[in-house]
């Protein structure tokens, strides 16, 4: 069934992987910042309103995952290919969303439900700040780009932080 939960989901993964890359390596940093923040706002609203107004569906369940690391990857290689975002924080933040999107299919396979953890939830938040200083910095020749490594750098740490919390989490519904 389709409503409007669903309808932004399919915003953010249309928007994310054709839209968002078109802007992100154009001359148009301010207008890419301000259709990554609409798009990261999506991942909100999209399970609020599916949740408080009881539209959630399988279609989304699914959908809502994949739009999340679409958007993500999609923006960090876009922010690689215009030197905006260093491949030492890029490559363990893509690999990250990877490895949970793999452990969430095995969850599936093995009838149980890797939930969001708070952790999760923080390095979500964290990124989004992170890929958004990234859009809007200048890619040299001022002292944001240390606040933006700097930022990058702590959005990466908790990155692999909650990436090995999820694993700990796997672990111990594996043995159950």
């Amino acid at each position: 069934m389709f409503n409007f939960a669903l309808t932004l989901t399919f915003v953010r993964l249309i928007g994310s992987i054709t839209v968002l890359p078109f802007l992100l390596v154009s001359q148009y940093k301010y207008i890419a910042a301000v259709f990554f923040i609409f798009l990261a706002i999506t991942d909100f609203f999209d399970g609020y309103i599916a949740r408080t107004y009881n539209l959630e569906t399988n279609t989304g369940k699914i959908l809502d995952p994949i739009a999340d690391k679409f958007l993500i990857i999609t923006t960090l290689l876009c922010l690689i290919s215009t030197n905006q975002c260093p491949l030492i924080f890029a490559i363990p933040l893509i690999m990250r969303e990877i490895a949970i999107m793999a452990m969430r299919q095995y969850a599936a396979e093995n009838n149980f439900i890797l939930s969001v953890s708070k952790q999760g939830k923080l390095k979500t938040a964290l990124q989004c700040i992170a890929l958004l200083i990234s859009i809007i910095t200048p890619v040299s020749g001022t002292y944001l780009i240390y606040i933006r490594n700097i930022i990058i750098g702590i959005t990466t740490f908790f990155s692999v932080k909650s990436l090995f919390d999820y694993f700990m989490i796997m672990n111990k519904k594996i043995k159950e």
